[in-house]
């Protein structure tokens, strides 16, 4: 979503940077983090900030394990074989800082704002690839746990425990709403999106239909599908095609650009 938003997010990193710079700790005479690792922060926060409000204790936990590794990853400041404690340090004190929910943090405040703005784009796009994912050639590939909103970074943080149970009991919730009002159950699940069960609505329904229609998807052709009017560069479209039947797969992109329109 940041690539659409490029002169947004230019002022956000600028605004954000002289905000938290008194916020940084002197290591070897360096401002910890260092420019790069502080854009790398802001954009990992923006993609992982949990939707529920009783999350943000512990993703500050994982927000801090992350940066280490990543850190430790880049193999710059400090490494896996002969880690900097000290330079660690300053990244996870710097994590608490920005994170501190205290009037004085405007920060905070400006971050959540504009995470919140940019959030059902971010969600939109991931139905949209949820969709290509299914309908295109080859085998879909589903990462555990993936069913609903995932919001994990790198292992560790992938490897949590997924709450299977969760899953069943909305899975079968689904499957009784959708056999009563199926439209109805539709227009509740894009109110509520943040709950991740449109997601979950949109996988099971999705392959329900490949599965119906296992030939085509393992057989059928493959044709690109252009659009026409106003918004035509905002769809993308491709057909599936086997014996006079098809499955016509169409999401929208660069979601940004419809608010204008509308």
């Amino acid at each position: 979503m940041l690539s659409e938003l490029p002169e947004e997010w230019d002022e956000c990193l600028n605004r954000w940077s002289r905000w938290n710079q008194g916020k940084k700790s002197l290591h070897n005479g360096v401002r910890v983090p260092v420019p790069s690792e502080e854009v790398l922060l802001y954009q990992s926060m923006l993609g992982s900030w949990p939707f529920e409000e009783e999350g943000v204790s512990e993703f500050r936990l994982r927000l801090k394990a992350y940066v280490c590794k990543a850190a430790r990853e880049a193999k710059i400041h400090t490494n896996w074989i002969d880690p900097d404690a000290e330079h660690e340090a300053a990244l996870e004190s710097f994590v608490d800082a920005i994170l501190d929910t205290s009037a004085r943090n405007r920060f905070l405040t400006d971050f959540l704002h504009f995470q919140q703005k940019i959030a059902f784009h971010g969600a939109m796009n991931s139905l949209a690839q949820l969709v290509l994912k299914i309908a295109s050639p080859g085998l879909p590939d589903f990462y555990q746990g993936s069913e609903l909103w995932d919001f994990s970074m790198v292992d560790p943080d992938n490897r949590r425990p997924v709450d299977y149970q969760k899953r069943v009991r909305l899975l079968d919730e689904l499957k009784g709403e959708g056999s009563r009002d199926r439209i109805a159950l539709v227009s509740a699940l894009v109110d509520q999106w943040r709950d991740g069960r449109i997601k979950l609505f949109v996988t099971r329904t999705a392959l329900e239909i490949r599965r119906a229609n296992a030939d085509l998807f393992a057989e059928g052709d493959y044709l690109p599908i252009g659009a026409k009017g106003r918004v035509k560069d905002n769809v993308c479209a491709f057909g599936r095609r086997k014996s006079g039947r098809w499955v016509l797969a169409v999401v929208p992109r660069l979601s940004t650009q419809l608010e204008a329109v509308s």
